[in-house]
Parts: C-alpha cells; sequence; structure tokens
C-alpha cells in the first residue's frame, strides 16, 4: 500500500514539474529534470498546501527503515528537493521551512542543490523562512556556501546549527533565532554580544557540560539584544545572572546549578521550566513578605533536591503548574500547599509522578476552583488501605458527595499507575471493587470532556476491568465525552502538549 501511494505521489510531482500538465518526455527518457528546468505547472499552485504537504511526505524521501516513522515529521533532503521535484519547490515557498541541508564527511552538495539553495535564499527577501540544516561540520558547510555564493543572511533568518558560529557571525543582523550546541557558553556569549540586535531566541540546550559558569561579564549580552523574547539555558550557573531581563516572556533552565530568586523576581517571565540539581538562592535570611510574579501564567518544575524554591514566591495570575518527579522526600508537600492556594486562577495542575496521600491531592484541589484539566499519579502511596486508594480519589472527586464543591469545572482527567515499574506491586486500578469511577464519570457527564487512564498491560486483561470499561464508555457515548486507555510506557499527551 505504501508503494502504490508512493508512486502516485510521484506522479503527481512529475506532472506538476512539466509546464503543460502531462509527462515530460526528458522523465520517460531518463534526462535530468535539472537540466531542463521546465517552468512550473501553473495547477500546482491551486493545490492545498496541506495536500501538497502529504503529496511531499509520502514520496520516497526517506529510507525505508524509518518511512513510518518520519515521513509526517523528519525535513526533506535538499537533494531530494533538487532532482524529484524542484521547480514545485520553488513555486511553493510555504514548503520551504520543511528542506533540510544534509552534509557529511563524504557528500558535499552538488552544484544543482547549490543553485537550488541560493534561489531559495534570493526568494526569501522580505519573509521569514526557515531552512535547517543536520550536519556534522558546519563550518566547513558554511565556507562551501560562501564559496557557491549563497547569500548566509537570508538563511540566517532563523538559524539552527549544531556547533560552531564563528565562520558566519558576520552575517549576524538578520538572526532571529539561535540554536547553540557544542561551543563553550562564555564563548556563545561572546559570539552574541557583538550585536544580533533582531535576535528574538536564543537556546543553549545541548551546550557541552564542561562550560563555564556564566559571569555577569557577560551582561552584555542581552543588552545587545532588546527583543529576546525566549531563553533556554542548559547545564550552567546562574549565580551571576543579569538583572537585565523583563524582555523576556519564555525562559527554560535545564539542569542548571544555581538560580538567583532576586533576580527570577524581577523578571517578566510567562512561562517558566526549571530543572534543576539545587535550589534557588539565595535562601531568606528573616522573615519577610512574600513576593509575587504576576505576569507568570505557566510553570513547570521538576527538582532534585528538598526545594525548588517554589515556597518563597506567589503566582496569582498563573494557569499551568506542572510538578514532575518531586516526591515528598525531595520536595514537601507542604511547599505546594503553600504556593497553590496563592494560584486562584489555575486551570490546569499536572501532578505527575508525584507520591502523595489522598489528603494531599484533595487539600491542593481544594484551592483550585477552576481547574479544567487534572492528572496525578498511582505511585505506592503512604495510605494505611492500598486497595481503597483510587475509590478514596473517586469520592473525592464525585459531585454532590461529601467533597461536593471539589473542582466542579473539570473537564480533563489523567490518572497513570506507576507501579508497573515494579512487577512485586499489585496492580492498584486492577483492585475497582467498588463502582465509585463509575459514580465519579457519571455526576460529572455535563462537564467531563475527557478522561485518560495509563496503567500495566495486566490492568486490561481482568474481567472487572472489562465490565468498567464498558459502563464508562456507555457513559462516555450518553454524555460525549472521550476515553481513552493505555498500558505499559505508552503516554498520552495532558493540556500543553505535556507528556502524561
Amino acid at each position: 500500500m505504501n508503494y502504490l501511494l508512493n508512486r502516485f505521489a510521484e506522479r503527481v510531482l512529475e506532472i506538476a514539474n512539466s509546464p503543460d500538465g502531462i509527462e515530460p518526455s526528458y522523465a520517460r527518457s531518463g534526462m535530468s529534470t535539472m537540466s531542463q528546468a521546465p517552468t512550473t505547472n501553473p495547477l500546482v499552485l491551486t493545490l492545498p498546501t496541506e495536500l501538497l504537504l502529504e503529496i511531499f511526505s509520502l514520496t520516497l524521501m526517506y529510507t525505508p527503515t524509518n518511512f513510518r516513522e518520519t515521513r509526517t515529521t523528519a525535513p526533506w533532503n535538499i537533494g531530494a528537493a533538487c532532482h524529484r521535484w524542484r521547480n514545485v519547490v520553488l513555486a511553493s515557498p510555504e514548503l520551504w521551512g520543511y528542506i533540510s541541508l544534509e552534509e557529511s564527511i563524504h557528500r558535499n552538495l552538488s552544484r544543482a542543490e547549490y543553485r537550488l539553495l541560493n534561489e531559495m535564499l534570493n526568494r526569501a527577501t522580505g519573509g521569514r523562512k526557515t531552512i535547517q540544516y543536520s550536519g556534522r561540520h558546519p563550518m566547513a558547510f558554511c565556507r562551501h556556501l560562501l564559496r557557491h555564493g549563497v547569500d548566509l543572511t537570508s538563511l540566517l533568518v532563523k538559524l539552527e546549527l549544531d556547533a560552531d558560529y564563528r565562520q558566519i557571525y558576520r552575517r549576524k543582523g538578520a538572526v532571529q533565532t539561535l540554536a547553540a550546541s557544542v561551543l563553550p557558553c562564555l564563548e556563545i556569549f561572546t559570539l552574541v554580544a557583538e550585536g544580533m540586535p533582531r535576535m528574538v531566541g536564543f537556546d543553549s540546550t545541548f551546550v557541552w557540560p564542561s562550560a563555564p559558569p556564566y559571569s555577569s561579564d557577560d551582561g552584555i549580552f542581552f543588552l545587545q539584544a532588546p527583543v529576546l523574547r525566549e531563553l533556554h539555558l542548559h547545564g550552567v550557573s546562574l549565580g551571576g545572572f543579569p538583572a537585565r531581563l523583563e524582555p523576556i516572556r519564555r525562559i527554560s533552565f535545564d539542569f542548571v546549578q544555581e538560580i538567583d530568586l532576586n533576580v527570577f523576581l524581577k523578571s517578566g517571565f510567562e512561562e517558566a521550566s526549571i530543572v534543576s540539581y539545587s535550589p534557588m538562592l539565595p535562601e531568606p535570611i528573616e522573615p519577610a513578605p512574600v513576593p509575587t510574579l504576576d505576569a507568570l501564567l505557566k510553570l513547570s518544575l521538576h527538582s532534585h533536591e528538598d526545594s525548588c524554591g517554589i515556597e518563597r514566591f506567589h503566582a496569582p495570575n498563573l494557569r499551568a503548574l506542572h510538578v514532575h518527579e518531586c516526591r515528598p522526600a525531595k520536595m514537601p508537600w507542604d511547599h505546594l500547599s503553600n504556593f497553590v492556594p496563592y494560584s486562584p486562577l489555575l486551570e490546569t495542575l499536572n501532578l505527575d509522578a508525584n507520591a502523595g496521600t489522598v489528603h494531599c491531592i484533595i487539600g491542593l484541589l481544594q484551592h483550585c476552583p477552576r481547574l479544567k484539566t487534572f492528572s496525578f499519579a498511582v505511585d505506592r502511596p503512604s495510605y494505611t488501605s492500598e486497595r481503597d486508594y483510587l475509590d478514596w480519589i473517586w469520592d473525592a472527586l464525585t459531585l454532590n458527595a461529601r467533597h461536593s464543591d471539589l473542582v466542579p469545572a473539570l473537564e480533563r482527567l489523567y490518572v497513570q499507575d506507576e507501579t508497573y515499574r515494579e512487577p512485586s506491586t499489585p496492580d492498584w486500578m486492577c483492585m475497582l471493587e467498588r463502582d465509585s469511577l463509575v459514580h465519579m464519570i457519571s455526576s460529572r457527564k455535563d462537564t467531563l470532556k475527557r478522561l485518560v487512564l495509563r496503567a500495566p498491560y495486566a490492568m486490561f486483561k481482568t474481567r472487572k476491568w472489562d465490565e468498567v470499561v464498558q459502563e464508562i464508555e456507555a457513559v462516555g457515548v450518553e454524555s460525549g465525552f472521550e476515553f481513552e486507555h493505555y498500558w505499559g510506557y505508552r503516554h498520552a499527551l495532558c493540556e500543553d502538549g505535556e507528556a502524561f
């Protein structure tokens, strides 16, 4: 079936490449399409972009081994674009963002590919186009581009290279997004400090772990990027982080060594993601009023120490909170309990893989009257009767019950059973001896839109579970909500694309 679809897509592109809408004679005779360079059939310009994307993705642009996995997501090789459907590409600028410039030790781009790239870049003036590069030697690659007359200024409108920027920084005036890796942090900051005034995003996610600590002396980096809006830093020390963070709206710290809480509080972040091995600094010396982050709308935390500092600030306008792998021994629940009540507008709460008791979870939900999306994990809680753990949760979430005012606007509920990671432990979701789950769903059928359960494979082999599924599906058909269940390591997605 895939072969037939591929042949159909290739046939469509052959016709689109011809000026008269019929198969060109040089295609039948084996002559190169690049040597003839016919004009593009006007019919191709009438095709919807979605249809063009699907046709292109069906062509043999990838190896058969990874065709299924990458045909809709991986960038397209510029060689395939050059030799198979050059004219279609040139006539469809909306497809240029899917072109990949691939280069390896044994292969450089051909002259025809350089000509295609140069023509694409010449036509890209006045618009923001993305052309990706995924090679091992970006320095050599950039030299080749310059040698063949490629204008790097257009290419750098959004440049994503994997390693070295020293050969291209002179073209920095048009840079809007810079993704860095392999270079030491200090070298990157020094490079950027020379001035990229149009840059709106900086990403150092894959910087060498041995990079030198960030120094306050490099504050010129931010002064030279006045429109910077996104900042992603990885594996660096931020003790001397500069105070000029007002323009930044989205920031992420991955595996940083230190975060200066005072600098964090001076910002206007709307989204913040923190993966830290140590808490925010400095520790408060004496009691003081708790500061607020009024602009913060989304916060994601993943801490490996006792606290990431969440208890030392409030976010009254927060809409989404994701707390990952922060177990009681490392992040006490009272820190969350002191934070969530001061976020009355919270609509999404994701307690992913966080062990806790029923009382902890219910205590948090009581402070979330507007909550629409809730996810939590069942992971060996310290509760008297493990068998009744989930039933307590269902009872608490059942409307018109003891907690009748608990998250009345709930629309999406995600529950995961983490016990499958330990084969010796029972599968708690199999222990549904009462109909509390079905009762909870029935009580919320007017508001609930989606229910997702993830559990061990053994769970779906039990007769009791089959009966529960049938009842849930019956309620779903009646009220129109979605019900999904997964097993093993297959993940669903919570709100905002967070893995569940």
